[in-house]
């Protein structure tokens, strides 16, 4: 198995558990969700939330979508640091910069970000014509 693959497994597996969570009302970042977009109603954010994170879970490991949806899971990945201007309270410990777990929650999205960004750039390998040419046709060439 690629490590592209690997990589792909992973964050599907995230995105889908997360997800359903939220779905399902049973996550740590519930109230998060629905204080940072405090202008939808807060079950419909959290709804809304998470069935994009189970699609994105869904749709990454198809290879027609794996591009646009890491592109979608990218700019997914930049809102959820919103909550660090909107809602500090909710993300640092009482009067300092140092991350609760709501905060630390939020940072490790900068590793899964790495990783969609490993995913975007990634270029399948040409195969080389050579390795289908026999060997007698490419003496012939030669």
């Amino acid at each position: 198995m690629s490590s592209q693959s690997i990589h792909k497994f992973s964050i599907s597996f995230v995105y889908i558990f997360f997800g359903t969570l939220k779905l399902l009302e049973r996550g740590a970042a519930d109230t998060l969700v629905k204080e940072t977009l405090y202008f939808l109603n807060p079950d419909l954010a959290l709804f809304l939330v998470g069935l994009m994170e189970v699609c994105i879970g869904i749709f990454i490991l198809v290879p027609r979508f794996e591009k646009i949806v890491s592109y979608i899971a990218l700019a997914h990945l930049i809102g959820t640091i919103s909550p660090f201007i909107l809602v500090p309270g909710l993300c640092f410990q009482e009067n300092s910069w140092i991350p609760n777990l709501t905060g630390q929650y939020i940072i490790k999205n900068v590793m899964i970000m790495s990783i969609l960004i490993d995913i975007i750039r990634y270029k399948k390998p040409k195969v080389n014509q050579s390795e289908d040419i026999s060997e007698d046709d490419q003496k012939m060439a030669a």
